[in-house]
Formats: structure tokens, sequence, C-alpha cells
């Protein structure tokens, strides 16, 4: 298996515009979205603790 296999490489950003992990996460699950309309992504609610 190679990495291109598994990684969306329309969805990377080379500099996040959030400030903690949660938001971060937010941010890369949002990317991983919109990158490519043909996959399903499902996005959970992300909950703080």
């Amino acid at each position: 298996m190679e990495f291109a296999d598994f990684v969306c490489f329309d969805a990377i950003i080379p500099e996040l515009k959030a400030t903690d992990h949660y938001g971060a996460i937010a941010e890369l699950v949002s990317a991983l979205d919109k990158a490519d309309g043909s996959e399903r992504v499902t996005v959970k609610r992300l909950s703080r603790p």
C-alpha cells in the first residue's frame, strides 16, 4: 500500500488557522468533507470536555 492510497491530497492544509486542537480537528474534517464530493464523509459534532 502506498501513501497516496489513503491520503486525500486535495484536503491537505499547509497552515491551519485554528489555535487549539479541537479547532484543528474541525478544520481538517471540514477540508476533507469539501475536498471530494464523490466520497461520503460523516462528520459528527465535536464536543469539548
